[in-house]
């Protein structure tokens, strides 16, 4: 090695070492590699931006889904977050577009699929994490439309309310 590479070396080892706190670094608790892109943070958040509790909300909405009504208010009260932070609901090719983005048509969009015989099961369910930032939950999901047909999707919950913001699900997502 050049003695102008080797000094250029020992520079930068002295930089970094001296720059980095490896101790303040939270180690991960996933097999997977972490994205360093990413904003999620491994660990849960308040209320259903836990992993458990958002996968307990998640099943809650598609039980009401399946039986055509929630408990004593519209299944876009109990379970989906307030205007101001809700951002859409899409079923390509039932729902997608502008229409996606509309929480007060969500209960007619509901009824329809529920008189069409629409049923959607849980069958996979991965709670991605908790994002400080905007204080949203992140999940991925697999879910049975019928007797046959899978489908995965994704969504957030907004940590405040503890109700769904975002909901996707279609062969692009």
């Amino acid at each position: 090695m050049s003695t102008r590479r080797h000094v250029l070396l020992l520079a930068l080892i002295a930089v970094l070492s001296s720059g980095c706190n490896f101790d303040s670094v939270p180690a991960s608790t996933s097999s997977e590699p972490r994205d360093p892109t990413s904003t999620l943070d491994s660990r849960s958040g308040p209320g259903a931006c836990v992993a458990q509790e958002a996968e307990g909300l998640v099943l809650k909405f598609l039980t009401s889904y399946n039986e055509g009504r929630g408990e004593g208010a519209p299944l876009s009260e109990l379970y989906f977050a307030p205007p101001d932070r809700f951002q859409w609901f899409s079923e390509p090719p039932h729902r997608q577009g502008d229409l996606s983005g509309d929480l007060s048509s969500l209960d007619s969009y509901f009824a329809e699929r529920f008189d069409s015989g629409d049923q959607l099961t849980l069958i996979d369910f991965r709670f991605n994490g908790y994002r400080e930032i905007d204080d949203t939950g992140h999940f991925e999901m697999s879910l049975l439309r019928g007797e046959a047909t899978r489908i995965h999707g994704k969504g957030a919950i907004d940590c405040g309310s503890s109700k769904i913001m975002a909901w996707a699900t279609g062969s692009d997502v």
